[in-house]
């Protein structure tokens, strides 16, 4: 490891020095067939997926990836994301968009991966969920999710968003959130504190640690 430390809370190092190996956690792990789903639009819900609940198992595990059971109905247009919200429904990790329209008609769901921009810490209150505001009624996406269990696995809710939210125990949405990747970690540097700031010389980008996370500036 080659790592310069620079005043200021200030560190300059290559990529890998801000990364280290470690076993990949799996933090909500549901899937099946057809058995329902929440479809979103701009005529009606647009975000859908679960809540974090005190006690969970999540809580204090970081997360990278994540693998939703998807589809659309007939010809929806615009782009959708995964998103994790905090407890102000402030925005803290995007993924890239997906074209709606490239998605698999229902019921042929298939599992669409995507990579969060930033690693996040999940604590209680936080909100993983797909998000989509096009198409209409007719013409939307869809989350696959089992309608018929009588309740969500320990520490979760299902989460629906229309104009505002509703929470509940009944449900569970088909989806996978993970570590991957696993060379990925919140921080493998010694003898620093929030605030620092780590420069890449391979990428020549900056990242600042903050409550554990690292986030690009």
């Amino acid at each position: 490891m080659t790592i310069e430390y620079l005043a200021g809370n200030r560190l300059r190092g290559l990529n890998s020095d801000r990364e280290s190996n470690y076993t990949t956690e799996t933090v909500y792990n549901q899937s099946g067939g057809w058995a329902g789903a929440v479809p979103l639009s701009g005529a009606g819900n647009t975000r859908t997926g679960i809540r974090v609940e005190s006690g969970s198992s999540a809580i204090g595990k970081v997360v990278r990836k994540i693998q939703g059971e998807l589809s659309k109905s007939n010809s929806p247009t615009g782009t959708y994301k995964w998103t994790i919200r905090n407890n102000a429904d402030a925005i803290v990790a995007e993924t890239p968009t997906g074209v709606a329209g490239d998605l698999t008609v229902a019921a042929t769901e298939t599992f669409v991966e995507f990579t969060f921009d930033v690693s996040r810490t999940l604590v209680e209150g936080d909100r993983i969920q797909l998000e989509f505001s096009g198409g209409d009624a007719s013409n939307d996406i869809n989350l696959s999710y089992n309608n018929s269990l009588p309740s969500m696995p320990s520490g979760f809710k299902r989460c629906v968003y229309g104009s505002s939210y509703t929470d509940t125990t009944t449900g569970t949405p088909y989806f996978k959130l993970d570590s991957t990747p696993a060379s990925y970690t919140v921080n493998s540097l010694s003898n620093i504190v929030d605030g620092s700031i780590f420069h890449e010389t391979d990428t020549n980008k900056s990242y600042i640690l903050y409550s554990g996370s690292w986030s690009e500036l």
